[in-house]
């Protein structure tokens, strides 16, 4: 916004503009943290929300202190309707105000403006900002209601890509909440022709992963083989490189380590992401240690070491690598 607006004084005179042209059952979110957003908000007619990560009388506020860990932030939403625990998947304290805000945002859409085009949409990224707070089983609630506004609106318009994407959604909060058999069915149960590529390409990672849960190996097998089939069709290296991760954990499940170290290799590229080379080491590292190569199970994870940046884990990778070295001793002795 500064870029474009020049300074924080007339980005709140824009905002300003906004919530003055809203009607009196217009509904106004406010970030009640930003003292000067907060002062305005009180001048106009609308209804107000108010998001805080301070002032535990906002309607959706922080309740506790925020706890950071690596890679993950915990904190507790208190709102209308009770107090939920949230996991987010990313560190920083700002990220709790976005995550409340975006939530916020999209309720009002669905519950105020029951003719809006946008519902499907609003609905779709409501359970959007769920999920990106790793708050699944509200995912699953929030898609998987009969009388819900996503299930209503889907049926209406079962090829319409919100509804895609949000079936979507709902198989993975399934899955993750524990139901793979019944995300199976909601995969299954979706028009695949009317699929674009990279959608096409998610159903059958979901899937995959699902019939794995389910004990399905063969299945899986092959349905990361399709997955790797539509990779080949797309033009980024990327989603080549998470297909060969995908048939390489289906090959192990299926019993063939030797296949699914092969192609964790492949993803030692050094042009791919840093994560997917950091798992592709320590699956291979994995697979050493079930077969008894500790040499090469070592050997994986000084790679490892050598790639990754400085970080908390460093040091239990440390540790196992010296109780590998010490494995490879006591063989000896």
């Amino acid at each position: 916004h500064l870029e474009g607006l020049g300074s924080l004084e007339t980005v709140l005179s824009e905002k300003g503009k906004l919530w003055e042209r809203l009607p009196q059952d217009g509904t106004a979110i406010v970030n009640a943290d930003d003292e000067r957003l907060a002062a305005f908000s009180r001048t106009i007619r609308a209804r107000i929300l108010r998001f805080s990560v301070q002032d535990s009388e906002a309607e959706f506020a922080l309740e506790g202190a925020v706890k950071v860990a690596p890679g993950e932030t915990h904190f507790c939403l208190k709102s209308p309707v009770g107090e939920v625990p949230i996991c987010l998947a990313t560190m920083g304290r700002h990220h709790v105000q976005n995550a409340l805000a975006a939530a916020t945002a999209f309720r009002q859409l669905l519950e105020h403006y029951p003719q809006s085009t946008l519902r499907l949409e609003a609905s779709v990224n409501e359970a959007a900002a769920y999920a990106s707070i790793n708050h699944w089983s509200e995912v699953v609630h929030r898609l998987g209601d009969p009388e819900g506004p996503f299930q209503r609106m889907a049926q209406e318009r079962p090829t319409a890509e919100g509804s895609l994407r949000g079936r979507l959604l709902w198989a993975e909060a399934l899955w993750r909440t524990g139901q793979p058999a019944r995300a199976i069915e909601v995969l299954q149960g979706l028009p695949e022709t009317a699929l674009p590529t990279s959608l096409a390409w998610r159903r059958l990672w979901l899937l995959m992963h699902c019939q794995l849960a389910e004990g399905l190996a063969a299945e899986a097998l092959q349905t990361a083989t399709n997955l790797v089939a539509v990779a080949e069709t797309m033009p980024a290296p990327l989603w080549q490189a998470r297909s060969r991760s995908a048939l390489a954990t289906a090959l192990e499940a299926a019993g063939q380590p030797a296949e699914a170290g092969a192609l964790y290799r492949l993803n030692l590229a050094t042009n791919l992401p840093a994560d997917l080379q950091q798992e592709a080491i320590l699956k291979l590292t994995q697979l050493a240690l079930t077969r008894g190569l500790y040499e090469q199970a070592a050997t994986a994870l000084d790679e490892f070491l050598q790639r990754m940046p400085p970080e908390p884990q460093q040091a239990l990778v440390l540790l196992t690598l010296g109780e590998l070295e010490l494995q490879q001793f006591l063989t000896q002795l």
